[in-house]
């Protein structure tokens, strides 16, 4: 009897696991708009020390085409203060039949340190290769880590396309140290938090896909998220305590960077040789960081503590080489040597603005810049691993966010420079001459600054062929067949990108019969290519403020005048404005174009709105000049 029980036992638990990971058991309305849908996705995270913690993870996600494939991202890290102690990857099929179990000898084992990094990590990371749609992984890993510096995070929504049945994550911190949990942006969907003892458990459930709509936040600043800080930690075996940023910047100070910035007296010699004769601080900074620019190149070095911990300044030196750490750090050993206060930043480096967490003082960041107090008050922020950067210009990748400023005394969390829409100006003046079979002969200028110059400047280090390639997609309404002129310079000073061009284009202007008709606003022309606002989620984002000013002038063939031409216009919203105007004087048209844009986070019913405004532009870009010839 017992064996028959037992037999019985077992048919049903495999029975319910396969109606459980059986597609069909899915409600349609979590398959809409989805390439994944995420069965369970549960992460126990269980704090035993100041420098032990183990994370236990179990993901089921059902992938329904071979786009989802991009949402599997079954790897974890391991090195020296890392030890995966379990990992595999069950599949199954539609109907919840198990067709193959992934153990560790199955997985890619990744060594890090290749190209441009160095580093002692590894990574396992399993490789899909499914033959049929749709499929059902279930991934299953447990890593030790002695670095409880970085506890994971919870991030129960992370992609487009991707609905969630179940998600949940538990702290249990049995460590005897103090720790707090910070749940951000709660308003977005429902989460439920509960806490019995030590254990606190925050869950997500029936979360449908998201369509990856146009002007949107970076999705962190969107989806809910936790951070989980303990007031004790290790680092690598380096102990700290802090509960404020103050006492977080002086242990990095005291532990990581106190006694790194020392150079040999050669370099130190260099330095006051630069810098001889110069009184302004900020200018001597600049000559220091040209230098420092011309003499060094970027290799992101991760070996052991030295993932926080820089590079030695005078190894810098010697070497040639450093990351955003080790660079910024040589940095501010010769702008010591010079007199020169600086401080190092932890920053998160992104394409859209992402913030230190306040609220949570613990290890964030994936950058290292450099601030430089002005005597006027706050700081010239400075970024160190690009050679071909200007001095002080950080627009696109770490302006307008909130930053760690390290100090002895004194850490502090600040914004860095946000661009205003003056600062961030595109200026062209374009000069056609039109002929009589509607070719033109063209001679643009641009000139761009801030958030704009940072659309184009690395053009300037480009070949030829590859600049060619680029400007003939820019000027794509032309049919250009060569440029008589293409010249890209740079003033990094004012920190200007100078673009200058002439070429000679064919069928800029249609004839029909005896007239010629064409828009006079061809490469710079509103393209509007903006998804539905019919059940829109998420609030509209102008990730940058900007102004363009386009001055056109049009020489008309002989023989021809106006016959039509477009109405002046004045657009003006809390979104931007949009001016343009037309003259006829002389036998020459001239037109003036103004576009501006308002940064900001605007809401949900603003969308339709600002899609409204930006077909409006797109409209009255595309108007038409009809000339004809004189009778």
């Amino acid at each position: 009897m017992n064996k028959y029980l037992f037999v019985f036992f077992f048919l049903c638990v495999s029975v319910f696991a396969q109606e459980n990971y059986n597609v069909s058991r899915i409600d349609d309305s979590f398959k809409k708009n989805a390439y994944t849908v995420v069965n369970e996705d549960i992460t126990e995270v269980n704090i035993l020390a100041i420098d032990k913690y183990v994370s236990k993870t179990k993901r089921v996600v059902t992938v329904l085409s071979e786009k989802g494939l991009s949402h599997l991202d079954f790897s974890e890290y391991y090195g020296k203060g890392n030890k995966i102690k379990q990992i595999q990857v069950s599949q199954y099929d539609a109907q919840g039949k198990l067709l193959k179990v992934f153990k560790q000898k199955d997985f890619k084992d990744y060594s890090l340190s290749q190209g441009m990094t160095i580093t002692d990590s590894r990574l396992l990371s399993f490789e899909f290769n499914p033959v049929q749609y749709p499929v059902v992984f279930v991934y299953e890993s447990e890593v030790e880590s002695r670095n409880t510096a970085f506890l994971p995070k919870w991030y129960p929504i992370q992609y487009f396309g991707e609905s969630t049945l179940l998600s949940s994550f538990s702290i249990i911190n049995t460590s005897g140290i103090p720790s707090s949990t910070i749940l951000y942006n709660p308003d977005f969907t429902e989460i439920t938090k509960t806490e019995e003892g030590n254990k606190v458990t925050y869950t997500l459930k029936d979360f449908k896909a998201l369509d990856n709509e146009s002007y949107t936040p970076d999705a962190r600043s969107l989806v809910p998220n936790v951070i989980v800080t303990l007031s004790k930690v290790s680092l690598e075996g380096v102990k700290g305590e802090f509960t404020t940023w103050e006492q977080l910047g002086a242990w990095y100070y005291t532990n990581l960077l106190q006694g790194t910035e020392t150079l040999n007296p050669a370099t130190q010699n260099k330095v006051k040789e630069l810098t001889a004769g110069i009184d302004d601080d900020l200018d001597k900074a600049r000559v220091l960081y040209e230098f420092m620019q011309s003499h060094t190149r970027y290799i992101s070095v991760q070996l052991g503590i030295g993932g926080w911990k820089p590079m030695l300044a005078n190894d810098v030196s010697k070497l040639n080489y450093g990351d955003c750490k080790g660079l910024s750090n040589y940095y501010r050993a010769l702008l010591k040597v010079a007199g020169i206060q600086s401080y190092p930043v932890v920053v998160y480096g992104s394409s859209s603005p992402i913030d230190i967490r306040e609220e949570s003082v613990c290890l964030q960041g994936n950058h290292m810049i450099l601030a430089i107090p002005l005597k006027t008050g706050g700081y010239q922020w400075v970024e160190c691993t690009n050679n071909q950067q200007p001095f002080g210009f950080i627009a696109g990748f770490t302006d307008n966010r909130k930053v760690l400023v390290i100090k002895e005394n004194g850490s502090e969390i600040v914004e860095t420079k946000t661009y205003s829409q003056e600062e961030s100006t595109q200026i062209s003046t374009s000069k056609y001459t039109l002929l009589a079979n509607g070719d033109i002969k063209a001679s643009i200028e641009i000139l761009s600054k801030g958030t704009q110059f940072d659309n184009r400047s690395h053009l300037y280090y480009s070949n030829t062929k590859d600049r060619e390639k680029y400007y003939k997609r820019l000027f794509s309404s032309f049919n250009i067949e060569q440029f008589n002129e293409l010249n890209i310079a740079i003033d990094s000073k004012a920190i200007v990108l100078d673009e200058k061009f002439a070429f000679d284009a064919t069928k800029y202007a249609t004839k029909l019969g005896n007239r010629l008709v064409f828009s006079i606003n061809n490469w710079n022309a509103s393209s509007v290519n903006m998804s539905n606002s019919k059940n829109r989620k998420q609030p509209l984002y102008i990730n940058s403020s900007w102004k363009d000013i386009d001055t056109v002038e049009v020489t008309l063939p002989a023989g021809y005048t106006v016959d039509n031409l477009p109405e002046n216009v004045t657009l003006s919203s809390k979104y931007g404005e949009y001016k343009s105007s037309y003259e006829v004087r002389d036998n020459k048209i001239y037109y003036t174009r103004m576009h501006t844009a308002n940064k900001g986070l605007y809401t949900v019913a603003d969308y339709e709105l600002f899609k409204q405004h930006r077909e409006a532009i797109q409209k009255y870009d595309q108007a038409k000049i009809v000339l004809k010839v004189n009778p």
